[in-house]
């Protein structure tokens, strides 16, 4: 089914967009930090991400990913995740400045 314009997205989606967001901002926890530091990634999702990489036990772990996606929904998450894909394949990311 495909939705128009004029009618609102269905939680299901909104969900599913939620939780993409969320393992977006858990592959940034898997990036080496010589690599992280070139990302465009904004001063209070940068806060959440290196408070997560500190923390070990798993709820709050989880409890810390589900902030960050939360942050993620606030910011334009394309430019991270065309970093990330660029990484990934190999090829070189552009030094971008901090939001």
């Amino acid at each position: 089914m495909t939705e128009s314009p004029d009618q609102p997205k269905s939680k299901t989606r909104k969900k599913n967009e939620m939780l993409e967001l969320q393992q977006l901002g858990e592959s940034l926890l898997q990036v080496p930090p010589n690599i992280y530091k070139k990302l465009p990634i904004p001063e209070e999702l940068n806060i959440a991400i290196t408070e997560a990489r500190k923390i070990s036990s798993p709820g709050a772990k989880r409890r810390q990913l589900q902030f960050i996606g939360k942050l993620m929904r606030r910011i334009d998450p394309d430019p991270i995740r065309i970093a990330i894909e660029q990484w990934q394949s190999g090829r070189p990311i552009q030094k971008n400045s901090r939001k």
